[in-house]
């Protein structure tokens, strides 16, 4: 049995994830599994270096701080992770009590209880069978493989588990001074696309101002106040790179909304992880010379304007360039054209609301920026070769 393939068949069988991350997955493997910052170990950057350090004919069980478990391991080379799975079930009491032992006060229970309750639940000694069974369907002579267990333990040092009133206790200076080193840390790492190494900056920057928020009261003003801090550090290192200003300003600007609607000081908190990590993500492509600068601004206004009657050559005259221009630069980018990109956009959402709602055709049709719902109909059965109705029946969530 090819190794991709008892993979594929063990998940199916198990309902358990089974992956064979390679170079350029890494991304996304954290961005599926990663709650939180704590989990380290799943960031892009720490998780090859783990899949490296694990020896032949080894399993090392990893449970980290949510309890959550993985189970790692090589294939002829290949590092194969088992996960993510939990092997105890938990209410939304033992939730905000994990929560309250890893110092991470601000996370909604609710959120908490969510990320657990998608993650499927199964017995450790299973879990371990079922590895075992892939071990020896790829490799039958191969020598019984020894377990590692690793728990993770959060450090107070990196996440800022620390006491609040003892900081207020130095000296004034001394913290300015090393408020406005954390500040320019944080600014570089945006420039360098690192949203992990970002994000837990802005935790401890964060952090450097709670004793001042005790004077001025933890508001929602306050917390607005400090967002809109937050998004000019991030607009100039932003800048420095690269990023041109339609990029820039359309990012905070929706950023800015959600804060001017955001009700608690969590949700504006959870913004500037939100956006933090979109900027990151958008320097990081650039710094991969995925884009131009201007297929970028193009890709953006795509993407997120689709619901309206957009216009190449509109969009052309606002990123300055003319329509050939344009055209060619996208398709010799993207090896497609903006017409046939904002297509796909169209109708990749429309296929998402099929699944999970109950919208009439013609409400969907126009939502996506489709008026004609006939038209519509046919560009969706030449897309994915069902008409938008059959879909319906056998993707409704």
């Amino acid at each position: 049995m090819v190794l991709e393939e008892g993979c594929q068949f063990l998940q199916q069988l198990c309902g358990v994830q089974v992956s064979m991350p390679k170079d350029g997955q890494y991304e996304s493997f954290e961005a599926a599994w990663q709650f939180h910052e704590q989990q380290t170990y799943l960031s892009y950057t720490q998780l090859p270096e783990l899949l490296e350090s694990i020896q032949p004919e080894e399993l090392l069980c990893y449970i980290d701080s949510f309890q959550v478990r993985f189970i790692f391991l090589k294939i002829k080379d290949q590092p194969v992770i088992f996960g993510p799975y939990c092997c105890e079930m938990m209410s939304e009491t033992d939730c905000a009590l994990l929560l309250h032992r890893v110092g991470l006060f601000q996370i909604p229970v609710q959120d908490m209880s969510a990320y657990r309750s998608a993650i499927p639940f199964m017995e450790q000694d299973k879990a371990f069978a079922y590895v075992d069974c892939l071990i020896r369907a790829i490799e039958p002579e191969a020598s019984a493989y020894t377990v590692r267990t690793t728990e993770y333990q959060p450090d107070p040092e990196n996440f800022y588990i620390q006491n609040i009133q003892e900081m207020a206790k130095r000296p004034y200076a001394e913290l300015v001074q090393e408020r406005y080193e954390m500040e320019r840390r944080f600014m570089e790492y945006i420039r360098q696309g690192k949203r992990t190494e970002a994000v837990q900056c802005w935790r401890k920057l964060h952090n450097y101002v709670s004793f001042l928020k005790k004077e001025l009261g933890e508001t929602l003003e306050v917390a607005r106040l400090g967002a809109a801090i937050t998004r000019t550090l991030i607009r100039l290192a932003a800048a420095d790179v690269g990023i041109p200003a339609l990029l820039n300003d359309r990012y905070t600007a929706q950023s800015s909304k959600i804060i001017r609607e955001a009700r608690t000081i969590d949700e504006i908190n959870r913004e500037h992880e939100r956006l933090i990590r979109q900027f990151c993500q958008l320097i990081h492509d650039q710094k991969q010379n995925r884009y131009s600068v201007l297929v970028q601004s193009a890709l953006y206004y795509l993407e997120h304007e689709y619901r309206d009657a957009l216009s190449i050559r509109e969009l052309a005259g606002e990123l300055g360039v003319s329509v050939q221009y344009l055209i060619e630069r996208f398709h010799q980018e993207t090896g497609t054209t903006p017409n046939s990109y904002l297509s796909k956009v169209r109708l990749h959402q429309a296929k998402l609301l099929l699944a999970s709602g109950s919208l009439s055709i013609q409400e969907i049709s126009a939502r996506v920026g489709i008026l004609d719902a006939n038209y519509f109909a046919k560009l969706f059965k030449q897309e994915y070769g069902q008409t938008p109705n059959n879909y319906r029946k056998l993707h409704r969530l």
